[in-house]
């Protein structure tokens, strides 16, 4: 008897570190453990909003999204190099 559930699979994390460009205005992903995964945005929010949709994309592309009925749940980090000045006096 198959009952009506879906099996999850091992989520994933996939990291994406973004930088900003200071040239064309607008932030990028500089590096990421997920190949083809190349946005920009002029915001880092405008970015953020971007990502879901561009790694799903990719795993449709590469097959990746369901297996058999199992669910595929894929997390993501983002790496955002800040910097801050303090001055003492």
């Amino acid at each position: 008897m198959v009952l009506g559930f879906q099996t999850k699979l091992p989520i994933d994390t996939i990291s994406v570190k973004v930088e900003w460009d200071v040239e064309a205005r607008v932030w990028y992903t500089a590096e990421t453990t997920m190949q083809g995964l190349n946005l920009e945005a002029e915001t880092l929010d405008g970015l953020l909003e971007k990502l879901p949709g561009a790694i799903v994309d990719l795993l449709l592309e590469a097959d990746q999204v369901k297996l058999q009925g199992a669910e595929r749940v894929v997390n993501f980090e983002l790496i955002v190099p800040r910097t801050a000045e303090i001055r003492a006096r």
